[in-house]
């Protein structure tokens, strides 16, 4: 703020005696150093030129400050660099660093500071280590005097630590860090591999952390079984929480199969034939099904009418439609044109005992059959 006085000068600037000044005038300024503008302005190096209005007070930008005009709804969309002209209205500057793009009109404009030098490196922390210091395979605590690889150790106490032999990994020791320093590495072992004493080792963090209890075994039982749709896929789901779960299944059901073919021992036939020995062949319709006779089978055909009246004997030829037999055995006699066809147990041979002068059965036509035998005196 500027404050300028305006009246008769005093007699003697030396005098502190307050005075009074009845026509003496005061007058203040306040200046600002932010202000926008509606300017528009490509976002670019170079010289730019910006109508500005203060914020708050009247501008009071000054050649040589370094401004920053930054786009007021996007602040990190900006142009900045030295003031080369400057009014209470208008400003100049020379932009030579720049964010972002585009063409702005609406601007905020404010002091900038100067970017200050960088400063020192850090400290490199690394969570990886060698050690030379002598220590057994084992459980238990293990103290390792430690460098570190490309910069300086880092660990911190609860962390999971493996300490493996450079050379040999899979010999090592894992466990929860209990003290820690730049030079100096404490582990609780509680994992090993392999054995020995090693003064070669390597300590990084562990992605694995420590194991855990055992959990309690599961128990899983067979939960609801669906029948699914024929031709379609099994599933399984479990569900519940272990310890305890069920397995669901979905089964699907078998494809229809196609109808069997029903077979039968029994035919009927209405070929002529005659009540005789030989060969006989009938045409034969199944009873219930297709006939299935098998060559060396035992069938009899009896007439329908007079079942007393047959052939039979054994099966020498065989079809679904046709039956040729060896007859042996008859009963009865003449011809028939309507047949049953059936298996046949065996028939009983009967013996005939004739007497000395009996007549010979066998010279007439219709004698039973079977054997006979004649006494002598």
């Amino acid at each position: 703020m500027g404050i300028s006085y305006v009246g008769p000068a005093p007699s003697d600037p030396t005098d502190l005696t307050p005075k009074s000044y009845v026509d003496g005038v005061v007058s203040t300024t306040k200046n600002t150093y932010t202000a926008v503008s509606s300017t528009s302005n490509t976002v670019a190096t170079g010289s730019k030129t910006f109508a500005i209005t203060g914020v708050g007070g009247t501008p009071n930008f000054v050649v040589g400050q370094l401004l920053r005009v930054y786009n007021t709804s996007t602040p990190a969309t900006y142009v900045q660099g030295l003031v080369t002209a400057a009014s209470t209205t208008s400003v100049t500057i020379n932009a030579t660093e720049v964010v972002g793009s585009g063409t702005v009109a609406t601007w905020t404009l404010v002091i900038a500071g100067v970017t200050g030098t960088q400063g020192s490196t850090g400290t490199t922390l690394t969570n990886t280590s060698t050690s030379a210091t002598s220590v057994a395979v084992g459980t238990g605590s293990k103290t390792f005097a430690i460098t570190g690889v490309g910069g300086t150790p880092s660990y911190a106490v609860g962390q999971v630590v493996r300490a493996y032999n450079t050379g040999v990994p899979t010999n090592y020791m894992q466990g929860l860090v209990t003290a820690a320093s730049t030079s100096s590495l404490t582990i609780n072992v509680t994992d090993i591999g392999g054995s020995g004493t090693i003064a070669a080792w390597t300590l990084v963090v562990s992605a694995v952390g420590v194991q855990g209890a055992t959990g309690p075994a599961n128990t899983l039982t067979i939960g609801t079984v669906t029948t699914g749709t024929p031709g379609g896929a099994a599933a399984a789901s479990v569900t519940g929480t272990a310890p305890n779960q069920s397995l669901n299944l979905t089964l699907p059901a078998g494809a229809n199969g196609t109808n069997a073919t029903t077979y039968t021992l029994t035919a009927t036939s209405t070929t002529t034939n005659g009540i005789l020995i030989g060969s006989v062949t009938f045409a034969i319709t199944g009873v219930g099904g297709v006939p299935n006779f098998t060559v060396g089978q035992l069938v009899r055909a009896y007439d329908n009418t007079l079942p007393g009246n047959y052939v039979q004997g054994l099966v020498t030829a065989s079809t679904a439609t046709s039956l040729t037999i060896n007859a042996t055995e008859t009963g009865g006699s003449g011809t028939s044109s309507s047949w049953t066809i059936a298996p046949s147990g065996a028939t009983n041979t009967r013996v005939y005992l004739l007497g000395p002068n009996d007549p010979d059965p066998t010279a007439s036509a219709g004698s039973p059959s079977g054997f006979y035998f004649r006494m002598t005196s």
